[in-house]
């Protein structure tokens, strides 16, 4: 009864990735790659930290990652995605809901961000050959009302605070 759990750590689509992108122009030359390594698992995790958005661009301060990045994400097997990331709204909200919504429309799970801060709030559990897991995910930097954090009403991150962590836990 082990569940094998790949979990990437931050992935961020962008910069030197997104240059070898547009020069080999297939989002499936990265999970060619790693994509076997993380599919072996019952569940694959990655933190994606930035949203897609079509016409991206590298800039220092404005990360977004082009939407064919989707394919390297479905490719490699990924059943999990962490929206605690600092960037996902550097492009605006609605492209950090988009993407949200992306990854609803394809059936890949989140937490530890959302369309709404009720949303946001929400873990992951799941149930893996028997075995009971939760994921919870905050955003330590920016809160509690930094751009990336989650409004009432707009995309972002879930805030970060103990006494919510000991709650949830």
């Amino acid at each position: 009864n082990i569940a094998k759990i790949n979990q990437t750590g931050v992935t961020a689509l962008t910069r030197l990735m997104m240059r070898k992108l547009n020069e080999v122009k297939d989002p499936l030359y990265f999970s060619k790659y790693i994509g076997p390594v993380l599919k072996d698992a019952d569940l694959t995790h990655i933190s994606n930290e930035v949203s897609f958005k079509q016409g991206c661009t590298y800039h220092d301060a404005v990360f977004c990652s082009d939407p064919r990045f989707i394919e390297t994400i479905k490719d490699s097997g990924v059943d999990l995605v962490e929206l605690t990331g600092n960037h996902n709204n550097d492009a605006g909200r609605q492209y950090n809901a988009d993407t949200i919504n992306l990854y609803k429309q394809l059936g890949i799970a989140t937490f530890g961000g959302g369309l709404n801060t009720e949303e946001a709030k929400k873990f992951y559990t799941a149930d893996i050959k028997g075995n009971k897991v939760a994921f919870l995910g905050y955003n330590h930097a920016d809160s509690p009302s930094g751009g990336p954090i989650a409004s009432s009403t707009e995309a972002g991150a879930n805030s970060f605070d103990y006494s919510k962590i000991k709650n949830d836990i």
